[in-house]
């Protein structure tokens, strides 16, 4: 992404902090980069009680075992769009039809024989076992769970699908989708880890069949790509302009008291404003914002050193939201210190975030000159 950072330093001594928004596209509903600040101044599975036997998982009728021994079905990830009828009843709705997962290898036959119990399917990192009834089974998305079937439905997992004796053949499985919550967000799910009874661990499933007693993994479904849900949620956008200066009048020297002290004069204030447009009924979006050192985006304390153009020394910026002082962290929605402005309901509306901005000694001694300091804002939409 380019970033164009206006630098100027004022011959009256006033000083001033710019935030620059930069273009960048990608779903609202991930973490962008989009602005940046320019400070100027002068100055595991859960085995039951009881253990059965273990089975043997082959390819074919008395073939040699699986190794691993069991057999992994492979789905390709897809895109599901919400419209705004399909989330507008009750908790517990369907949203929209079932959706058909085929796998690449339609008729891949699984056999597997057990000396005793039978074989029953659930979802892959469930930490409990429950009886075979249609259970919503949660994903990673706000507000959205699922059911799995391997046959037309129904019915959905869990349900005992055979003996002791036993082969499968799965060309497609069937995943419903349920609104579990008031509110429906958007987001991706790629599933769950299986952990199996030699160790192996399978990621990215969405269900899987035991034996009976859960000691010996038969088959798991795992996805090859994200299942992505896009919801019409509010969409905003930075409206603040492109830089945002932020005056921050002289310091003097004298105005500091000792090292990590901040200067007495008025802190700088000065907003973030976002414009969120609405969207379907019943959701929101929740909008958080990180900031990060432009100069060192390792940075996680809460000061932003000078910039090598600098010629003053001895001090530092630091950046408060409210009475707290913000600390720095990474450009994307991983950053650990960003923090949650607000959530923004269907209607829309706008946002601003009002920040303020203090000088701090950072070395016993103050060389006087100018201050240059840059650091980059990060919303994230999630």
């Amino acid at each position: 992404m380019n970033k164009n950072i206006d630098e100027f330093a004022t011959a009256d001594g006033n000083t001033e902090m710019k935030m620059e928004q930069c273009a960048a596209p990608g779903a609202r509903r991930s973490a962008k980069r989009i602005g940046a600040l320019a400070l100027f101044a002068l100055a595991t599975l859960v085995a039951p009680l009881h253990a059965w036997a273990t089975c043997t998982v082959s390819a074919a009728l008395n073939g040699p075992a699986l190794v691993p021994n069991y057999r992994i079905y492979e789905f390709p990830g897809f895109t599901l769009n919400v419209t705004a009828a399909q989330i507008a009843g009750a908790i517990g709705t369907p949203i929209g039809p079932p959706i058909t997962m085929s796998i690449g290898n339609p008729g891949l036959r699984t056999y597997w024989k057990c000396t005793s119990g039978s074989g029953t399917v659930f979802r892959g990192s469930a930490d409990t076992r429950t009886a075979p009834t249609d259970i919503v089974y949660p994903t990673t998305i706000p507000g959205i769970g699922y059911k799995i079937t391997s046959g037309v439905p129904p019915p959905y997992y869990p349900v005992t699908i055979g003996s002791i004796s036993q082969s499968i053949t799965y060309a497609d499985a069937y995943i419903q989708f349920y609104k579990t919550a008031n509110t429906v967000g958007s987001g991706s799910f790629s599933g769950y880890p299986i952990t199996a009874a030699d160790g192996s661990t399978v990621s990215n499933t969405v269900a899987g069949a035991w034996s009976e007693g859960y000691q010996t993994l038969v088959l798991v479904f795992k996805m090859t790509g994200a299942i992505n849900i896009i919801v019409n949620n509010p969409a905003c956008t930075v409206t603040a302009p492109n830089p945002i200066p932020v005056p921050m009048g002289t310091a003097g020297v004298s105005t500091f008291s000792g090292i990590g002290t901040t200067s007495t004069i008025p802190k700088a204030s000065f907003n973030i404003t976002l414009h969120c447009s609405a969207g379907d009924p019943g959701t929101s979006t929740p909008v958080s914002v990180g900031l990060t050192d432009l100069n060192n985006p390792t940075n996680t304390s809460d000061l932003l050193p000078l910039d090598p153009s600098s010629s003053a020394s001895g001090v530092a910026i630091r950046v408060y939201n409210g009475a707290n002082a913000v600390h720095f962290g990474p450009a994307d929605s991983s950053n650990p210190n960003k923090w949650a402005v607000t959530t923004m309901q269907a209607s829309g509306g706008d946002i601003a975030i009002p920040l303020t901005a203090a000088y701090v000694q950072t070395d016993s001694t103050i060389n006087a000159g100018t201050v240059k300091a840059y650091a980059t804002f990060t919303m994230t939409y999630q």
